[in-house]
């Protein structure tokens, strides 16, 4: 089996073992050294050596229990990938296998953990995790039930621990769909009273205002919303598509009284959906690929729910709502879609980065931006296109209720890690390794050095002239503190300094690796938190974890990827024609799912179907 993987890159490691030899720098021999390869280092204008983080050095400072239950002193000594090498690298370390890492990253190359366990290069963590050698990884995998099914791989039917995850509790998305709520105030009248909406910035630069929207005021659709998806609701934001109907009509109006030749009320993306959800998953839920609905497997690219969310794009197209030209920018990223029109004022609606919400689209160069106040939405659910049957696509109070559970959102999990037979061949001291990679989950312990870095008393101890504390003059502060009194949720808070400049925060802290980040330390700026509300109104329960994706064969992976792969070069000239109306509903829809069907996702929803079964026997 181990041969098997060298023949794979066999041709490449003529080219690339030079570069090989150079960049192993080989393991150190001390029982309590111990060599990671992270394949993300930090921006070498910060550090060109991760040790020099001082976070790592703080925590290299501390003593861990070691095999013997005493004490010990360890040394973690990081490598860092080259950006734009990092794959090809690892998969050069993985065929030419010398115990050159303790421990490896394993979020790049095409080699899973299974398959690395069964190549010998890495260990089974199983046996020293039941031993109790990292209690607080496995307390918050107690906690988190979702994630503790795929923390383990399945060998041979057997649940193995061979990877470590960073976890996260604190999710903080980046991006997602928003609006011009100043437009809404100038232009929108009020769906109840008629009178003009009131609102915008006082003199120190906050925003009010008093819009509300049309479905506050449809008393049935109100109380069901309240009573089974939001109780905090308030109409104040739109919940629904009738809302974003009303929206796209204001926008429209501003975009004709403004002459904005160019403009238009809302932009979508060139293929006309996104494969994960976002809008189409209001409109009862699921996504246009493979997705989980509790505990089964589902396909949704030729489901109703889909053709209902398509018949609502059409509609707007012909409404004029909708760029007309939105095929022309295929090569636009989905978050940066027309970013010419979009950063010029000139559209209403559309899907952006944090970078673009409340004040920040404000550009003296462009006219249009001038006082826009840019909104955050949460995914809309649909209460008029479709059947309001049980299970169909309309929200229909007491008839047809759901809440959105597909869309692109950060999860819990992110990268992870693996220890290599090399601690054993060296003869190092594993629980001294792994009581110190726990100490990273450990609540108000190394999950503050994951979190946001160090106090000014811990930087004290580790501080060296010109190092990055001392170049963002934080030596008297450090980067965060502990609050006297609870806020809420929050027992420590970031110094305003990191708060306004984000980009302070991660050359300070364990950045790039494993650990627990918590959702106890404040360091949302003021303007961030109604974005933030927004876009994180619902879970994306049916989204299917990296962790869990995976854990497939090779053979079930290239079916996976060969599949969707064929079904998205389909879709994508096609879908957009239903948007168009070139392709019909009652003519062309069904010759479409037939043929999407041909390319085998019945093949795909089974594979991950007996995947999930696995796991839910374990």
């Amino acid at each position: 089996m181990k041969q098997a993987v060298k023949v794979v890159v066999a041709l490449m490691l003529i080219a690339s073992m030079a570069f090989s030899l150079m960049a192993c720098s080989g393991n150190k021999g001390d029982e309590n050294t111990y060599t990671i390869w992270i394949a993300t280092g930090e921006n070498a204008t910060y550090y060109s050596d991760y040790n020099d983080n001082p976070a790592i050095k703080y925590w290299n400072s501390l003593q861990y229990k070691g095999k013997g239950g005493e004490l010990v002193d360890v040394e973690m000594d990081f490598e860092s990938g080259v950006a734009g090498q990092a794959e090809s690298f690892f998969n050069t370390m993985i065929a030419t296998w010398d115990d050159q890492y303790d421990v490896i990253d394993l979020s790049q190359g095409a080699y899973s953990a299974a398959q690395l366990y069964e190549e010998e290069i890495l260990i089974d963590l199983t046996p020293y995790i039941e031993a109790g050698a990292m209690p607080n990884y496995v307390k918050w995998l107690e906690q988190n039930p979702d994630y503790a099914l795929t923390a383990t791989n399945l060998v041979d039917g057997e649940p193995k621990y061979l990877q470590l995850y960073y976890y996260s509790d604190n999710l903080t998305p980046w991006g997602g769909w928003q609006y011009r709520r100043d437009w809404i105030v100038k232009y929108g009248k009020n769906p109840s009273t008629g009178e003009a909406f009131t609102g915008g910035y006082d003199t120190d630069g906050n925003w009010s205002d008093d819009i509300i929207f049309p479905s506050w005021y449809k008393t049935d659709l109100k109380d069901s919303y309240i009573a089974n998806v939001d109780p905090d609701w308030d109409g104040t934001v739109p919940v629904f598509i009738s809302d974003w109907e009303w929206m796209l009509d204001i926008f429209a109006t501003a975009i004709e009284d403004q002459g904005l030749t160019d403009g238009y009320a809302m932009s979508l993306w060139y293929p006309g959906y996104m494969e994960n959800g976002t809008i189409l998953t209001g409109f009862g839920g699921g996504s246009a690929g493979v997705y989980k609905d509790g505990s089964t497997i589902k396909f949704g690219g030729t489901s109703d729910n889909f053709k209902a969310y398509l018949q609502c794009m059409n509609q707007w197209y012909k409404n004029g709502w909708i760029n007309q030209n939105f095929t022309d920018h295929s090569s636009d990223a989905f978050y940066m879609v027309d970013t010419v029109n979009m950063f010029s004022g000139n559209v209403g609606l559309f899907y952006s980065t944090e970078a673009t919400t409340a004040t920040r689209l404000q550009d003296p160069d462009f006219p249009a931006t001038e006082g826009a106040y840019v909104a955050a939405l949460r995914e809309p659910i649909n209460d008029i296109y479709g059947s309001g049957e049980p299970g169909g696509q309309k929200y229909v109070p007491g008839v047809n209720e759901f809440i959105p559970d597909n869309f692109y959102q950060v999860t819990k999990e992110s990268i992870s890690v693996g220890l290599t037979t090399s601690l054993i061949n060296n003869d190092k001291d594993i629980y001294a390794l792994l009581s110190a990679l726990d100490y990273l989950y450990e609540v108000d312990g190394g999950t503050l050095l994951v979190g946001m870095g160090l106090t000014a008393e811990q930087y004290a101890t580790v501080a060296e002239p010109g190092d990055i504390y001392e170049r963002f003059g934080l030596t008297e502060t450090g980067t965060y503190y502990k609050l006297e009194e609870p806020n809420g949720p929050y027992n420590y808070s970031a110094i305003d300094a990191v708060i306004q400049n984000s980009e302070m925060s991660n050359p300070c802290k364990i950045n790039h690796f494993i650990g627990l980040k918590t959702n106890d330390i404040d360091c949302i700026a003021p303007e961030s938190i109604p974005v933030f509300r927004e876009w994180l109104a619902y879970e994306a329960t049916g989204q299917l974890l990296t962790s869990f994706t995976s854990q497939l064969s090779p053979g079930d992976s290239k079916t996976y990827t060969s599949v969707t792969q064929n079904i998205r070069d389909y879709s994508y000239g096609e879908i957009p024609k239903f948007i168009m109306g070139t392709n019909n509903f009652e003519s062309d829809w069904d010759n479409y799912c037939k043929q999407v069907k041909r390319y085998g996702y019945e093949n795909v929803v089974n594979i991950f179907q007996a995947l999930l079964n696995q796991f839910s026997d374990k």
